[in-house]
């Protein structure tokens, strides 16, 4: 009974407790480490000083056996970890010990490492002395690997898009997301498309971003450009709306128009429930929808 006890003073306890900025920096930190976690890397990488880390997403689909958990959404992509200095040479040995087998991509040895069960893959790259990449499809992470090769100057995310106006480069953590309009109909999480599962129907929906305040971490800001201003303009009527995701839960959002087309949502991380909640719809706007 002390333990079903202890559990509910937890949970009671979630709803109102102040979230401090260390907690608000974990949430965010570990957004871009997804698949090194997915491929257990995290214990053998512990001490090692993270300099920069981001995860390039595509093809965003509804759940499949190859998903780490059947309720979120499947995807193609690559955590990409810069550390402060090179990775040892026992922290490579051990991984081409757990490898499957490896294979040689645009000049780089890559890592076959297979789940326990043996029916998922991920694949473990380093293309320079402190440069980790962990995939978990192989023909992006080829491709991931041949842009470095060729040093192309034609870019993933091309500089020319109008969602970089909204990324500030000096905060700690940020995001940025262009629908492609060319997987609009398979994914679930785009505006672009008839099967959606987590947004409204918007055909000249353009991008997303989101980012945390570098002068203030429990400010963040989720952006959402569209081609459509009328439509925009309609939804920043309200400058201020109130969220309750669940019964206890209250959510106070600020909103705003900088320029026609685009709507800012701009949430005060203060409580913990306001944190998970607001970490959620960042991972869900990205690509990462979850089924409950």
């Amino acid at each position: 009974m002390e333990a079903v006890e202890d559990d509910s003073k937890r949970d009671a306890e979630w709803f109102t407790r102040i979230a401090s900025e260390g907690e608000i920096r974990r949430q965010f930190q570990a957004m871009p480490l997804e698949l090194v976690f997915e491929m257990e890397l995290d214990g053998p990488l512990r001490g090692e000083t993270v300099r920069f880390a981001m995860e390039g997403m595509r093809h965003f689909r509804r759940p499949t056996p190859r998903s780490s958990d059947s309720l979120v959404m499947d995807f193609e992509g690559c955590s990409i970890v810069v550390f402060e200095k090179e990775l040892g040479a026992a922290f490579l040995a051990a991984q081409e010990k757990r490898a499957a087998r490896s294979l040689t991509v645009a000049g780089t040895r890559v890592l076959v490492i297979e789940q326990k069960d043996a029916t998922v893959e991920n694949f473990l790259a380093v293309p320079k002395p402190n440069v980790l990449l962990a995939a978990n499809n192989l023909p992006y992470l080829t491709r991931i690997l041949e842009r470095v090769a060729r040093r192309e100057d034609l870019r993933a995310v091309p500089g020319e898009l109008p969602e970089w106006r909204y990324v500030d480069f000096g905060a700690p953590y940020w995001g940025l997301r262009h629908y492609d309009r060319t997987q609009a109909g398979a994914d679930p999480t785009s505006p672009l498309g008839k099967d959606r599962a987590f947004t409204e129907a918007d055909p000249k929906s353009i991008g997303f971003t989101f980012e945390i305040d570098p002068k203030d971490s429990r400010r963040i800001v989720l952006t959402q450009i569209s081609g459509d201003a009328a439509r925009v303009q309609e939804q920043a009527k309200n400058a201020r709306v109130v969220a309750e995701p669940q019964a206890g839960v209250r959510i106070e959002i600020q909103v705003t128009s900088p320029e026609p087309g685009v709507l800012q949502r701009i949430y005060r991380v203060d409580r913990m429930s306001v944190l998970d909640y607001v970490g959620l719809e960042v991972v869900m706007d990205l690509g990462r929808g979850i089924y409950f």
